[in-house]
């Protein structure tokens, strides 16, 4: 499975735990206070991961590997 296509595993992962959060809301399991923090925790993740790819990215094209 090309999961570049569905806009890769951490973006899948991300959509996975916020719909699972979302249904925890929904069921009464979950505060929505708590879906607010799973929601701005796994966005901060999302972001950073992001960051970091980047930044490893730019260090290797600027080294000249591949």
């Amino acid at each position: 499975m090309n999961f570049d296509q569905l806009g890769g595993r951490r973006f899948l992962i991300a959509q996975q735990v916020l719909v699972v959060s979302t249904a925890l809301v929904a069921c009464g399991k979950i505060t929505s206070g708590d879906w607010v923090t799973v929601t701005l925790g796994i966005a901060g993740v999302f972001v950073a991961g992001n960051v970091a790819q980047r930044q490893i990215e730019a260090k290797k094209e600027a080294n000249g590997t591949p």
